[in-house]
């Protein structure tokens, strides 16, 4: 609380203290200063415990949410805070080519949809962990699944249904766009396109290491910025990046969707949306994994799809052919049925710092002779910001403990 008051005084103490300093440093050194306030800056606001309603429709009825609220509240807080914060045109032009070479003044919202099945309700007590180290984070649901929604995280919204059993396992199975629509719906009501510099799709059975993703991030813009004129242009445009079946989308992109989703979003066959009607039609299925690269066919809106979305893929920027960083890694499955998966990620992290493949073997050789055969595979999930079907609980709880503190 006490630091929640103090908020408005530390942003106006902190920017004239830059400015003021601006005047006496170099131009070189203004990079390094940047770097040091805007964190601070962001520390204070998401500390900022304000609370107020949001609403949804239903039915043609308006109903007060019994989760989501203090989210929202947060993010409208943050605006306020942040335009206190803000600076001229041109401070502001040198400011953003500051922060794109730097990870840790990317602004990231985490999202994840689960109908809370069992399985998935304990996998999100693991993940919540990870995402906390977004700059904001919410777990989607339907508005009649199960569960406490106390944790503060949880958003319910009106998943389109004829008549089937949302308590079926398979309730959605290769139609999680079906949930998905309305889950976009609510983030571009909650404009967070103005709050967040991307907006990130991952699952409940992935592990995701934030300090990963934001590097991982800045290598992909990095070689965008190397790369051929046309490249360069898109760093100005509407953004996807396809990190296997992780997604992040950038702010421009957001505004471009929410701009035709009241066309894109609406139900057609199979309760798919707009969007998706031609896998729909054509197979019954609409999974995000294989809506979200057609978007730059489907909006039409100039944008850069880039990457992969197979997890373990490798991929390249689209002209000059640089190889990017691999950003997904799911080779548990070529492990075997009866893993022990404790072994394989404690394995992966005693590579960290190899200096080469046969450094690494030599590690994986002395981990155990099950890890010897599979060590070309674990080396190269050192740094992959997402690894893939972390389907139980303990392997989330012994990543955290390994790779994130």
């Amino acid at each position: 609380a006490a630091i929640s008051a103090q908020a408005p005084s530390l942003v106006n103490h902190v920017t004239g203290l830059s400015l003021a300093i601006k005047l006496l440093i170099t131009p070189k050194m203004k990079t390094q200063i940047s770097l040091l306030w805007v964190p601070i800056i962001v520390a204070v606001v998401q500390k900022e415990p304000s609370c107020l309603s949001h609403e949804f429709a239903s039915d043609g009825k308006c109903q007060l949410t019994r989760s989501g609220t203090q989210l929202l509240a947060v993010h409208k807080k943050q605006a306020q805070l942040h335009g206190m914060a803000s600076q001229s045109k041109a401070d502001a032009k040198e400011w953003m080519d500051d922060r794109m070479s730097s990870a840790h003044t990317f602004r990231i919202f985490c999202f994840a949809w689960t109908p809370r099945q069992p399985n998935e309700e304990l996998l999100v007590q693991e993940i919540r962990a990870e995402l906390e180290m977004c700059d904001g984070h919410a777990f989607f649901t339907d508005v009649d699944a199960p569960g406490e929604d106390d944790a503060g995280d949880w958003i319910r919204v009106q998943v389109p249904s004829s008549g089937e059993d949302k308590s079926d396992p398979d309730w959605l199975k290769l139609r999680d766009m079906v949930a998905l629509a309305p889950v976009w719906a609510r983030i571009f009501e909650m404009d967070l396109a103005s709050q967040y510099d991307w907006i990130m799709h991952v699952e409940p059975d992935h592990f995701v290491n934030m300090e990963k993703v934001r590097r991982n991030l800045v290598q992909n813009l990095d070689a965008l910025r190397s790369g051929s004129e046309r490249e360069q242009s898109f760093l100005d445009g509407s953004i996807l990046l396809n990190w296997g079946n992780a997604f992040l989308f950038n702010t421009n992109l957001v505004r471009d969707m929410a701009a035709q989703w009241g066309e894109l979003g609406a139900t057609c066959d199979q309760n798919c949306p707009v969007l998706a009607k031609d896998r729909a039609a054509a197979v019954g299925f609409c999974e995000h994994d294989m809506i979200y690269p057609w978007l730059d066919q489907i909006l039409h809106n100039g944008m850069l799809s880039m990457g992969d979305p197979g997890c373990g893929h490798p991929s390249q920027t689209p002209d000059s052919g640089q190889k990017l960083p691999l950003s997904c890694w799911q080779d548990m499955a070529l492990v075997g049925v009866d893993f022990n998966a404790s072994e394989v990620i404690e394995t992966i992290f005693s590579l960290q710092g190899a200096d080469s493949m046969q450094d690494a073997q030599q590690r994986c050789d002395r981990a155990s002779p099950a890890m010897g055969p599979l060590c070309t595979s674990l080396y190269r999930a050192v740094d992959v910001p997402i690894m893939h079907l972390f389907k139980s609980p303990g392997m989330h709880t012994m990543a955290q403990q390994l790779f994130l503190h």
